[in-house]
């Protein structure tokens, strides 16, 4: 199974953006990229370390990006 990094740069070589799963469980925005199933936050490759609290902010963020 790719990485979430591996997934974010195919999702951003091919110029998606949103929920390149189609299921809403995957999230890309610029460098970002959120696996809300694998709890997993990336940016630039980079694993990010969320609290619960930040996690949860950051998916209804980008589940309204735009609203």
């Amino acid at each position: 199974m790719p990485s979430i990094a591996q997934r974010q740069m195919e999702y951003l070589d091919r110029g998606v953006v949103g929920t390149p799963d189609g299921n809403g469980n995957i999230f890309v925005s610029g460098p970002l990229a959120m696996d809300v199933v694998a709890k997993t936050v990336a940016i630039n490759e980079q694993d990010v370390h969320l609290t619960a609290k930040e996690f949860q902010l950051l998916e209804y963020l980008l589940r309204h990006k735009g609203e």
